[in-house]
């Protein structure tokens, strides 16, 4: 249990399809369950904050889909929701120097149109799980030295 401002505390357990919903909430979404519990008046503390809290619960948990390598699947969300209101095709394409892909169209050719036309603000992490296993297999991405 752990008390945030208000705002970030939505945006950590925000909902696919929502304002809200963002890198964050995959990020805690893929570690853990996360529910806002109650939100805590500015009121409540001395001195008072600008700022409401909230109280969040997280449960630490694996996710119920697979990545294929988890430092991979964190630079891959970060580079698409760099481009949150484009399509995931374009997004793909349009930050691989982010992600470190080096054959973008390999991903788009390869991944599934249904995921393909929808934007990051619209997919659960499972479908961010398999669009970056497809990066992962097909779009040539740089990897550390093992």
């Amino acid at each position: 249990v752990l008390t945030f401002q208000r705002e970030f505390a939505e945006r950590m357990a925000a909902e696919p399809g929502t304002p809200e919903y963002g890198r964050l909430s995959v990020t805690a979404g893929h570690y853990a369950d996360v529910e806002v519990v109650e939100t805590v008046p500015k009121e409540a503390f001395d001195p008072r904050p600008a700022v409401e809290s909230a109280v969040v619960r997280t449960r630490p948990r694996d996710p119920a889909y697979n990545v294929p390598d988890d430092e991979f699947f964190m630079g891959f969300l970060r580079a698409v929701f760099t481009q949150r209101r484009k399509t995931m095709r374009n997004a793909v394409r349009n930050t691989a120097h982010i992600s470190g892909l080096g054959d973008p169209d390999a991903v788009v050719a390869a991944a599934d149109e249904e995921l393909l036309s929808q934007r990051a603000g619209n997919l659960p992490p499972a479908a961010f799980a398999r669009l970056a296993t497809v990066a992962w297999e097909t779009g040539d991405p740089e990897r550390e030295p093992e």
